[in-house]
Order: C-alpha cells, then sequence, then structure tokens
C-alpha cells in the first residue's frame, strides 16, 4: 500500500478561524522576541561574535580565526549581511535569529496540523513547543542556537514525511539538508545530524530487507546518496573551522558528572529563569515529573513497534480497565510513527553523546549547547499524547502542563535584560554615566573593564560616540591605572584601593564602578 496516496492520510487544512488563531499565538510571541531584540543591551558572546568575526574578514569566519566558539558560522555570515545593509545597531545584529522564529513556528505548526487536526491539540502543541522562557530567549539574542533550532525543526519534519509513507529523495534530501544548516549554524547539531543520518541509513536499507515493514516508492539504496553527498559538502566546509576550533580548545563549555545532571539538570534549572515555585524543590519535582512520561514514552514506542507491525493489531486498556483489540486507524498509526521516530533520534542522540564522552573524554551538552533537546524531548510527549488522547486524563493533562508553561512564561516576560548574560544589562547605561562625568568635566576619563564585561564594553565603544572615554578591558587590567574599575564585587578586591570608591552600583548591586578619589 502506498501510504502517501492513502486518503486517510490527507488531513484538511484548518479552518479559517482556527488558523487564525494559531498565527496570532506566533505574532503575538514574534512581537515579544522583536522587542527584546531591540531593547536589551549587548551581551557578552554577541559583543565578541561582532568584534571578532562580523567587523573583521570574510576567511576569519569561514576558518574560524581567531579559535573561538562564538563564531556559528553561518549565523555569523547573516549578520555581516545585516549590518551592511541596515547598520550596526542591535536590533539589526539579531535580526537574522528573529526571523529564524518564523521558519521554526511555520516548520513546528505544519508537523503539528500532519499530526492532528483538532484545534485544542495544535493549540497545547504550540504552547508545549513555543512557551519556554530560555528557549525564546536565543529567538531574540544574536546566537546561532535559534538558528539552528528552526532548521532542525525543518529536518524534523521532513523526516516525518519520508518515514510516514512518502519515501522519495526529495523528502530525505531537504531533511538532512535542514541538518546540515543546523550545524553550520552551530556545530553542537553534529549529533542531531549523526543521529538523523544513522535513522535514514538504518530504515532505508535494514527494514526494507529485512522486516518488509513499508512499501518503497524508490529504491532504499538511493537514499544514501543524498545523506552521503551533504555529508561530503559539509564536511568541506567545515573541517577546516573544526580543526582550528580543536586546536584553540574552544570547546570548553560542558560538565563531566553525567547526561541526567548535567543535561537534563542545566536545561530545566536554565528553563526555570530565576523562578522558584517550590521552594528550592523546582528542579527535582520536575524531573520527577518528566523523565517517567519521557521513559513511558520511550518504552510504548518500542512496544507499538511489535504489537502493530508484527500483529498488525494493537490494544490498550480502555476506560473500564479491559483489554481492547483494535486495528490501528490512520491518524493513530501517524502518531504512533511520530513517536518512534521521535523516540529513535533522542535516544540516538544520547547514545552518541555518551560515546562521545566516553572515547574521546568530550564533555556532556550543558544549558544552550543542549538547549536543541528540548524541542525534541516536548515531540515525544506530544505524540506519546496524541496516541492516548481518548483518555480524559490525558487531555487534561496535556492541557494543566500548557497551562503551567503559559503561567511560568508570562512570569518570566522581560525586554530588559538576557537571563544568561545578565551581567551586561547595564554596560551601556554605566558608559553613558562616565561619558556625562567627563564631559562635565570637560576632560577624557580612563575606563578599565573587567573581562566579564569587556566585549558589551567594547561594542558600544565601537559603535557609538563616546569621545571622553578611554575603554581597557580584558582579564589583566592594570591595577591603579584608571580613574574608573567597572568590575563585578566578586572581583572588586582586586582594584578596589583605599584611593578608589564605589560612585554607583549596577546589575542589581553585582556590579560595581569604582572612581578614583585622590
Amino acid at each position: 500500500m502506498n501510504i502517501e496516496k492513502d486518503t486517510l492520510f490527507r488531513f484538511s487544512p484548518p479552518t479559517y478561524l482556527a488558523s487564525i488563531l494559531y498565527w496570532s499565538i506566533g505574532l503575538v510571541l514574534f512581537i515579544y522576541l522583536a522587542l527584546r531584540c531591540y531593547y536589551i543591551p549587548i551581551t557578552h558572546d554577541e559583543a565578541g561574535t561582532f568584534l571578532e568575526y562580523v567587523v573583521m574578514p570574510l576567511q576569519n569566519t569561514l576558518l574560524c580565526v581567531p579559535a573561538s566558539a562564538t563564531n556559528h558560522i553561518l549565523h555569523t555570515l547573516l549578520v555581516k549581511g545585516t549590518t551592511e545593509l541596515f547598520g550596526n545597531h542591535v536590533f539589526f545584529i539579531r535580526l537574522p535569529v528573529l526571523l529564524s522564529y518564523i521558519l521554526y513556528f511555520y516548520f513546528s505548526l505544519q508537523l503539528l496540523q500532519k499530526l492532528t487536526k483538532k484545534p485544542f491539540w495544535i493549540v497545547i502543541g504550540i504552547a508545549l513547543l513555543n512557551f519556554h522562557p530560555y528557549l525564546l530567549e536565543f529567538f531574540s539574542l544574536s546566537r546561532g542556537y535559534g538558528l539552528g533550532i528552526a532548521f532542525m525543526m525543518g529536518s524534523v519534519l521532513y523526516a516525518f514525511d519520508y518515514f510516514n509513507g512518502c519515501q522519495n529523495l526529495k523528502r530525505s534530501l531537504l531533511s538532512i539538508v535542514f541538518a546540515a544548516l543546523a550545524i553550520y549554524s552551530n556545530f553542537t547539531f553534529g549529533f542531531y545530524y549523526l543521529a538523523l543520518a544513522m535513522l535514514l541509513l538504518i530504515h532505508s536499507v535494514f527494514l526494507k530487507y529485512r522486516l518488509k515493514v513499508m512499501d518503497f516508492s524508490v529504491k532504499p539504496e538511493k537514499v544514501v546518496w543524498p545523506v552521503s553527498g551533504v555529508s561530503l559538502i559539509l564536511a568541506l566546509v567545515t573541517i577546516v573551522p573544526l580543526k582550528n576550533l580543536i586546536e584553540g580548545q574552544a570547546f570548553y563549555m560542558g560538565g563531566h558528572t553525567g547526561f541526567m545532571a548535567d543535561t537534563v539538570g542545566s536545561l530545566i534549572r536554565w528553563n526555570l529563569y530565576g523562578q522558584q515555585y517550590f521552594e528550592g524543590w523546582d528542579l527535582q519535582i520536575i524531573a520527577a515529573i518528566v523523565l517517567p512520561l519521557l521513559f513511558a514514552a520511550f518504552l510504548w514506542a518500542i512496544v507499538g513497534y511489535f504489537l502493530h507491525y508484527r500483529s498488525k493489531s494493537i490494544w490498550v486498556l480502555d476506560e473500564k480497565n479491559e483489554k481492547s483489540y483494535f486495528s490501528l486507524s490512520a491518524s493513530r498509526l501517524q502518531n504512533l510513527m511520530g513517536l518512534q521516530i521521535f523516540s529513535a533520534l533522542l535516544v540516538g542522540i544520547i547514545v552518541l553523546q555518551e560515546f562521545y564522552v566516553f572515547f574521546f573524554e568530550g564533555k556532556y551538552a550543558v544549558g544552550r549547547t543542549a538547549l536543541y533537546l528540548l524541542p525534541l524531548a516536548v515531540w515525544v510527549l506530544i505524540t506519546f499524547s496524541l496516541y492516548f488522547q481518548r483518555f480524559l486524563f490525558v487531555r487534561i493533562t496535556v492541557f494543566f502542563f500548557a497551562a503551567i508553561l503559559t503561567f511560568h512564561l508570562l512570569q518570566t516576560l522581560n525586554i530588559r535584560q538576557s537571563y544568561e548574560w545578565i551581567l551586561d544589562a547595564d554596560t551601556a547605561a554605566m558608559l553613558d554615566f562616565v561619558e556625562g562625568e567627563a564631559r562635565a568635566e570637560q576632560k577624557t576619563l580612563s575606563l578599565g573593564v573587567h573581562w566579564l564585561m569587556s566585549p558589551s564594553a567594547e561594542f558600544y565603544s565601537h559603535t557609538q560616540s563616546q569621545p571622553n572615554i578611554e575603554v581597557h578591558s580584558g582579564k589583566r587590567l592594570i591595577t591603579n591605572k584608571y580613574d574608573y574599575y567597572y568590575v563585578h564585587r566578586k572581583f572588586a578586591g582586586e582594584y578596589f584601593l583605599e584611593n578608589y570608591s564605589i560612585v554607583r552600583y549596577f546589575g542589581n548591586d553585582r556590579i560595581w564602578l569604582l572612581r578614583k578619589t585622590d
């Protein structure tokens, strides 16, 4: 049977009002992100990328010279384009990643509409995929993580089409191309690319000849060509920058404790976005709820395979707690396939990361480098819930989760500062203050900026007119030399001498501006 031609798999488009609702949610989120892009001051890594790559020759970006993991190549190239066209305002520096959110929302909505036609579930899916403050942060900062996640979502969409009965080279090619674009946006997507490539090859060759599960419209061995071709091109454009980054020891971010503590723990902590709802037990409570659900989803992905593909029927417990045998409907089969695809990708990434840590002494992804796992995990939970949607408690549960995420997002809304780089929130205000003092005194003042805030200070010094300030920055500032020091209070002892006094507090009193008194 050619599933692509089966009318049971042809979902009618959503109603006009439903489409307006979906895109209205997307528009509100886009406006919020646009406001963040405009108002949030430049951050440490954004400024570093701008100063080291955006304003430098093209080969610096393409080859990662100097070696710095802040250069997310494709993203940096796009920023070069927008700043050449529109100027160096922080909004235009962030414009590529802001526009990438449109891709993320579009691809995720398309996939939701393939999985279900019910507006309730589509709205729930939109909430579960979008109402994460830490995820949204990287669609409003000039980094490659958001861009890569948007491309990954396109890859996931076309992979789903391919595995779900539309076995043709175009679907597999689009899926692997979007995965390659994700890598070129940020190298942290390498594990996703490898997991997808392995899944495409295993599914196309092994299942065709050994299990006879699907009916292919093309010979499965032909799928090797798009995977191999894209991988070869990707290797050619990344081998030199990767070599430079490795030799420069640029991949320093990560953990050594374990996947659960480092990767999962950091994702939960950062997505809490500084909020505490359970007196410090938030991480443990969230993990105790979400992880068993993910484990149950993985287990059902395996059980569903053996029960359906072996027997062509499946059973679940009905409302009366009795076994109910039935053949899967087209929509439930599609949900099961989605669950298996997303589970395979997520488990594949976890296995590859463990392999990398064990054999190459690598580090576990943490925080933003693990952020791409979040939407994949959400897809696992969405398809798992959709499969059992006929149960009332499942619908109540997902509504409860969506409501919690909505409340959490509303609690964390802000257009003043980045959560991850909160120390840069007042750098521009500090420079304006010192510039005002210099003009009042009619002389040039020297300013030493601690390395934590130095890229943002250098950015504003480079892009704005502050002729009366000499900005000095770096990890080794000369003590007792400058008129002002701008330092985190943790390191103030290095510069806080008897002839300096605190003139202003910034960053919720965590950052001090010191002035020479003699």
